[in-house]
This record gives C-alpha cells, structure tokens and sequence, in this order.
C-alpha cells in the first residue's frame, strides 16, 4: 500500500518514540508513496514509504525492517472524510480531510488503482469504526448537549494597508474558532467587499465560553504573499450570553505582519541543584490563540527556548494550526552565580521558502524559578522589543453576524414518540412543518438525514414529491419554488451524491481553474489584449470537458438518487404522461439545476478544488455553470444574455445524448450495492433537531392538524419541549 499526505504529527514523535514495525499489531501493507504539505503547499518530492494501520493510527517508516525508526503517523479520528483526488503522476491518488476545518487534509497514492481503493475502503472503515465508537460513548450518556454557532460574514468597510486608503486590494477573510478555520472568497478590487456567506458550525458547549474567535482579512496577490489588512478577536463570552443574534461592525487593528503578536504557551518547568548549577527541566507543553500568518488561516508554530547568548533549543514544527501541541523537552543549566537572565521562549512561524516570522515570546526570569518546586502555567506572549509593537492604526471594520445555541440529546430509545409522530403513512406532521416553519432547509437537511439513518429516506421523499406534484397546477412552475420537498431533494443529493460529485467533477474543475485561461466573452468585460473569438474557442473547450464528464457518469450515479429520479418520473407520469416535457425537465432540473451547476459555480464549498477560485477561473466556472444550467433546462440562450448565444449550437447538438443521459440516471439497475457515506450520522442529535423545529412551530402545527384527523395531534400536544 502507498501512502501519502500531509501528515501533521511528524515532528517529534510524542509517546511514539520506541515504536518499530515489529511492535505494532495491524495490518501491514505494501510500499508506497508519502508526500508532505505545508501550509504554502506540496514540499519536497513524493517518497517511498511502508505503511502499518491500526485501528485508528497509520504510522510509516522509510522501509519495512524489523526495527526501522518510525518517521512519522497520523491519528485518524481527526478526519471524517476520504475522496478521490488525483495528483499530477499520480492519478490513483486520494484524500483524507476534516470537513469542520475544510484545511487540514492528507493526500495518498496507491501504486495501482485496485491498491489505492483498498487503501481507501480500508481508511473509511478505520474512520466509520471511530466514530460508531465515539457516538456509542456519547449515547450512553442520557443526556448530552451540543453547541451551535452560525456565522454570517457580511461585509467590510474602509479597508486600508497602514496609512494608505482607498488603494486597490482583494480582500478575503480567514475566521478562526476552536477546531473551525473559514475562509472566504475573495472579492476583488475594493475596499468595501460584500461577502455575504454564511456557515453553521458544531462547537464544544463545555469550552465555548471560554474560547476567542480570531477574525483577519487578507489582500491576496496573485504573485507574491498576501499582505495582512487586519485583525479582530472577539470573546465568545459575549455570544454565548446572547439570547439573539449578535451582528454588528468589529473594528480591525493594523498590525505589521511580523509583529502581530495574539496567544498563549503553557509552560512546564522543574528544577535541582547541583551545588554549582541549577539545573532547569522545561516542557514547552503547547500553545492557544495564535496569531494566523499563513493565508490559509493557520500558521505552522514552532517554538526556540533560549539562555544568554550562546545557548539555543528549536523544535519542529507543528503545521497548520493556531493551537499547536508540541511537548518539547529541553535542559538549562544555569551557574549558580548568575540567576539574575531570563529564559526566553519565542514562537516562530515556519516557512518553507523564507525566514520563519515572529509570532511572540515570553521570558521567565530564572530568579522567579528557584524555590518553587515544578511550575506548570499559561504564559501570554508578547511583542519582541526589537521588533516593535503593533501599530494600533485602525485598519476598516468588518460587519459579522453570530448566534450560538445549544441543544439537549437525549438517548435514541427517549425519541420513540418523536418518531411515532413523524413517520406516518401520510407524513402529515412533515408536511405541516413545511408550512410552518420559516427554515426549511435546515428542516429539510435534518428530516433526510434522520430518515436516511433510519432507512426511510426515498419513502420520505416519496410522499414530499408527490404532494408537490399534486399541489402544482402546471408542469412549467414545478420544482420552482423552495418548498420542503425541493429542499429535502438537493438535501439528499448532497447527502449522498457528495463522494460522486468529486470523482466526476473534481479534476476537471481543478484542472480549470489551474489553466488561468481566461473564457470571458461579454465583449464589456473583454481585458487589454483579448479578443472575443480567441476567448469562445477557450470558454467552448472548457464547457465541453465538464459537459462530457458529466454524460459519462451516468453509469456511476448512485442507486439511491436513481431511485429517488425514478419515483419523480412515475409521479410526473401519472399527472402530465410521458410525452410532456417536464417527463425530462422534472429529472435534469434537479441534477443539473441544483446539483452539477451549484458545484460548478462554488467548487471549494463542494471540495471539488483546494482553495476558493482567483477572479479569471471564477469567471470561467461562471460561465460554464450558465451553459449547465441552460442545459438542464432543454433551452437555449436568448436576448438576456447574447454574448452566450454561440453556446446554442454545442446546445442543440447534445441535447439528444442530454436526454439520454436523463434516461440512464432515472433508471434502477437492479443488484448495485448502497452508498456508504464516509460519516456516521448522529441520529440522537438528529431526532433532538427535529424535536427543536416542531417546538419551535407547535403553535402553527396544532392549527394545521386539527380537524385532519391526524394523530399526530395528540401526539403533539403532549410533546415535551427538548
């Protein structure tokens, strides 16, 4: 087996130190090939290495003797995912990825196509095993609660670098909070960006009190580095209290790049006497809240322990984090003449490619040491006096909206009464809450989800697409609007359809946008040197390779959405017949509309490519999303958009294979196995959010109950609120 990747704990190997391939009980496979990341990026050149999986840790070692030293491993409850993710020279290759963070990633190449999907399978099942244990464990618990944040970055004001203010600049912003690094697309040319992009992420309810979300925008360049604007931290306290939504404006801090100072160390200390010397045992155990250097959001922190002049220790670095743990053990000696110097321990960022950056110190004085036994303390850091300080220059302002909520589980047996409620032959609690509620994809994503793990998703979607279809008067306006069923549709598709989304479009849309080519046809926005011909031969090459690697994935489309398309066509069948044109539309409006074009538009939100796409590939997935979309819809371009009207010929002569294409994927073929999602679903938490929407609309499902003959009614009246 090959393996590769950015293996994050290859420093010094803490509490590994002793381990060889002849100690470890696993599975150990054939050679294969490691290469490691930094936060800039691939470094250095593919390796071959040996390989052993437990069950939950892959170590590997530079070759497979007895008694090799082992160089480096990585702990697999630390990611939820694993995708295909082909490499230059190495098309075999996958990735193993946290989706919380949406960075920390290990990329792996077998040495044959049947060795690297082993090696997949066998890391999905290692992770499936992880984390079925850690929910039991969670479960056996009768009540557990789970902490939510929603995060709305708005917008930014009055950017400026130093003293210079309305200067061209792209601005993105990097929010960090806990375990969460959120990145922003990047908006280009101004200094007031309009983001408006919103995220929901689960936070420890136990810490988050506790915890500071460090909040920074970037300019990016498209050659050199992108230059920090600012800076924010904000406490969490402040949220956490708040009943409501928090939004309001969050003034940056300028600080120079190399003097931007944030954070903590916890610093372990033990000393003796010699009679001449003291003797100083120091742990540099680990750090918290560091400040971001790296444009990905993170930093690659390591720590330098310094005495006078002459005596120096350096650790390895711990890649991409603001909170790294390092356990790094050095020894001072100090004359027993001279305690009166400091111990100084200095955090620096790595680089690969140039001198590592200031990141803070902190210096203990040894005559505070002496006497007091071992000392473990958190330690601030602080700015290096020949560095300066921060400049306190007000950089602009950034506008975020947050809300943290917290939510009661209760043990899976506690929800049969939920569930009584919910799955009834005519659903008409869900069909109620999707008049009632005001969220109804958050209703939708929860309702698939817990149906999903119950094994009643396509029954449920089912009943939701055929009270949509009965409801709608005429074919041209179905599926139009954001009904429950729409959303519990595009739910599904993501839910399932998430794994084969990248292995159809993820290399050739990071292939796009690592051309740079620029596709753009409005003669309006055409740059100095482009011609518009030039650019429709550029934009006809890009549309025809994601167009026909959506056609040749009909075969690989997973059973449950063609389940899911062919239950819509029976239901389109039995009001309109076959011969009308939402019998193709129904199906492609859904796979194309909300499913390919959506993930052409937003690649990194999908994990289709690594980071968000610079303003020429954007503009070409623009694009390329339009002609999706207009594919999908069995139409043409018109006067709304002229400059796309050359499409129409590449249009109309596929539309024959489009509609064949519908046909394959709205077809059952008997005998293929279910899709196995890499994750676990929580279905404790699942049934606890559904439990939180129904208290939420109680008052609005008892008036659209009564007198259905419902008895879910009874049911309802009766529910205790989680």
């Amino acid at each position: 087996m090959s393996v590769f990747g950015n293996v994050l704990q290859t420093n010094k190997i803490i509490g590994f130190e002793e381990v060889t391939p002849k100690k470890i009980p696993g599975v150990k496979y054939k050679a294969g090939w490691i290469e490691k990341y930094s936060s800039k990026g691939p470094v250095g050149r593919w390796t071959l290495k040996w390989g052993i999986l437990t069950e939950i840790t892959f170590f590997y070692f530079d070759n497979d003797k007895g008694d090799e030293q082992l160089k480096g491993y990585f702990d697999l409850s630390k990611y939820n995912e694993v995708q295909q993710s082909p490499q230059k020279g190495h098309e075999n290759a996958f990735r193993i990825s946290c989706s919380d963070t949406n960075i920390r990633r290990i990329i792996l190449d077998g040495e044959s196509p049947e060795e690297s999907l082993a090696w997949a399978n066998a890391f999905r099942e290692a992770i499936r095993r992880w984390e079925t244990l850690n929910l039991k464990n969670k479960s056996s618990n009768q009540i557990r609660n789970i902490g939510f944040l929603h995060l709305r970055i708005a917008e930014a004001r009055k950017l400026k670098v130093k003293e210079l203010v309305n200067i061209s600049m792209n601005p993105y912003a990097v929010i960090n909070i806990g375990k969460h690094s959120v990145k922003s697309r990047t908006m280009y040319k101004t200094t007031e960006p309009l983001w408006a992009e919103e995220y929901d992420l689960s936070v420890d309810s136990n810490t988050f009190y506790n915890d500071t979300m460090t909040v920074t925008v970037f300019d990016a360049d498209e050659i050199g580095r992108d230059k920090l604007i600012g800076s924010a931290d904000i406490s969490m306290k402040i949220i956490a209290e708040s009943k409501q939504n928090v939004e309001q404006w969050w003034p940056l801090v300028h600080m120079h790049s190399k003097d931007f100072v944030s954070g903590e160390v916890f610093v372990e200390v033990d000393w003796t006497s010699s009679g001449r010397e003291y003797v100083y045992s120091i742990t540099v155990v680990e750090a918290r809240n560091l400040s971001v250097k790296d444009a990905n959001g993170y930093s690659d922190p390591f720590v330098i322990v310094k005495y006078g002049e002459n005596l120096k220790y350096k650790s390895e670095p711990v890649k991409k984090t603001l909170n790294p743990v390092w356990k790094y053990q050095c020894t001072v000696r100090v004359p027993v003449e001279h305690p009166k110097k400091d111990i100084v321990i200095e955090v620096r960022d790595w680089d690969f490619m140039s001198q590592s950056d200031f990141m803070g110190e902190v210096a203990i004085p040894v005559s505070s040491l002496i006497w007091h036994g071992k000392t473990s303390k958190w330690y601030g850091l602080t700015a290096h006096p020949s560095e300066g300080e921060k400049s306190g220059k007000h950089a602009g302002d950034i506008r975020l909206r947050l809300h943290y909520s917290e939510l009661r589980v209760l043990h899976e047996a506690q929800y049969d009464h939920l569930w009584k409620m919910i799955n009834t032959t005519n659903f008409s609690m869900i069909h109620a809450l999707g008049e009632a509620t005001h969220e109804k994809e958050e209703v939708a994503r929860t309702l698939v989800r817990l149906f999903h793990a119950k094994g009643e998703a396509l029954t449920l979607l089912s009943s939701l697409i055929g009270r949509e279809i009965d409801t709608t008067s005429t074919p041209e306006v179905l599926f139009r609007g954001n009904s429950l069923a729409t959303k519990a549709v595009d739910a599904y598709m993501r839910l399932i359809g998430t794994n084969f989304l990248r292995r159809t479009l993820g290399r050739v849309l990071q292939d796009a946008v690592d051309r740079k080519r620029s596709c753009e046809v409005d003669p309006m926005k055409l740059e100095k040197g482009e011609t518009v011909e030039q650019n429709q031969k550029n934009l006809t090459t890009e549309i025809s390779g994601v167009y026909h690697a959506i056609i040749a994935s009909a075969d690989d489309t997973p059973i449950e959405m063609r389940r899911m398309f062919a239950i819509l066509r029976q239901k389109v069948v039995e009001k309109w017949g076959s011969k009308s044109d939402t019998y193709y539309t129904a199906p492609s409006g859904f796979i194309f509309l909300r499913f390919w074009a959506p993930a052409i538009l937003g690649p990194k939100l999908f994990g289709l490519v690594t980071d968000h796409p610079k303003k020429i590939p954007a503009r070409t997935l623009t694009l390329i999303s339009k002609t999706v979309q207009t594919l999908g819809n069995l139409a043409q371009f018109g006067g709304k958009e002229p400059y796309m009207s050359f499409m129409n010929g590449f249009i109309v002569s596929n539309q024959v294979f489009l509609k064949q294409y519908i046909d394959k994927i709205s077809t059952v073929r008997e005998g293929v196995p279910p899709t196995q999602l890499d994750h676990v679903i929580d279905i404790e938490a699942e049934f606890a959010l559904t439990a939180s929407h129904i208290t939420k609309n109680r008052g609005s499902l008892v008036n659209l109950l009564v007198g259905s003959g419902s008895s879910s009614v009874d049911l309802l009246a009766n529910m205790n609120a989680q």
